[in-house]
């Protein structure tokens, strides 16, 4: 019985051992201090003081001119504002009131979208469904429009 014991242990054992002895044996992984080949740029630290002092006072101008050319754009944008506060007396170039329609396949009016000269602001009249066999004129049709909301509130 212990030499069967003996040798069921061994047995498991070797069997045991042998995923082991199978596995492949793995490199250790690159260390972080190690420059990639693609990396272009030398590290920052080798650069001398002037360089770096260089550098730095050529991105200095360029937020300078960058924010001086933010001025030019602002002031011009401002001047043309104020030329297009003031309304110009020749009435070609004032801006038109603005209809339009909707129709659908019967080449029925569905709705109107009117944009007022003064304000520019639309709004919108549709066509109201039939009220029945009494309402609609002398051919059979209801021609009604809805009445516009001239004041739409949204969120």
């Amino acid at each position: 019985m212990n030499k069967k014991i003996l040798m069921c242990a061994v047995a498991f054992a070797v069997l045991g051992s042998a995923p082991v002895l199978a596995r492949i044996s793995v490199d250790a992984p690159p260390s972080i201090r190690d420059v990639p080949d693609n990396v272009q740029t030398p590290n920052a630290k080798s650069k001398t003081v002037e360089e770096r002092v260089t550098k730095m006072n050529k991105e200095a101008d360029d937020v300078e001119a960058k924010a001086k050319q933010r001025q030019e754009e602002s002031k011009r944008a401002q001047k043309d504002l104020e030329k297009a506060k003031v309304r110009s007396k020749n009435p070609s170039l004032w801006p038109k009131t603005k209809i339009e329609e909707t129709v659908n396949n019967k080449n029925e009016v569905t709705s109107v979208k009117v944009t007022p000269m003064s304000t520019q602001i639309p709004y919108v009249m549709t066509k109201e469904p039939p009220t029945g066999a009494s309402g609609g004129d002398a051919s059979g049709r209801d021609n009604k429009m809805s009445v516009p909301k001239f004041l739409n509130f949204g969120f």
